[in-house]
């Protein structure tokens, strides 16, 4: 498993790369509007996220089930999931149901950080889901808190 520093490191590029892309193409076009900034980074996170939990959907399922509160008692929320991400990038990116979807967001990403939060009270040394069944053991940590608080805040700007 990855040490904490090499988790920031990694999710941390990954934040940033998609950031500057978003920034860059709408610099290109000539568009100067930040919370379409967040909005873009916002679902192209969601969906490079989503497409890497989809790779491995049964090896990202077992990792979920074992930290998320609702994936422990329903187990095809896992399944779900992934989906779930792929709305929020699809309405991120086209602006429908903007308001409704903030709000999904903010409370799903509530969860995730709620059920980090109490993994990591028990002990518990679990791999992080945010990046499907990769190879890159990305330990459930301060790490995953803080994407989860990135995207909680970037939705609350946008409101």
């Amino acid at each position: 498993m990855l040490n904490l520093i090499q988790s920031i490191i990694i999710l941390s590029s990954i934040f940033i790369l998609v950031f500057l892309t978003n920034k860059y193409y709408l610099k290109y076009n000539n568009i100067k509007n930040n919370n379409l900034l967040m909005k873009n980074t916002m679902g192209s996170i969601f969906l490079l996220f989503g497409l890497l939990k989809l790779s491995n959907l049964e090896g990202f399922k077992n990792i979920f089930k074992k930290y998320d509160l609702i994936a422990m008692n329903y187990n095809n929320y896992s399944y779900i999931y992934p989906f779930i991400e792929f709305y929020f990038a699809y309405n991120l990116f086209l602006n429908k149901n903007i308001t409704i979807t903030l709000y999904l967001i903010i409370l799903f990403m509530l969860i995730n950080f709620v059920s980090v939060i109490l993994s990591m009270y028990d002990g518990a040394e679990l791999r992080c889901g945010c990046m499907g069944a990769l190879s890159l053991h990305v330990p459930l940590s301060y790490t995953t808190l803080a994407e989860n608080l990135v995207m909680i805040i970037m939705s609350i700007l946008i409101l």
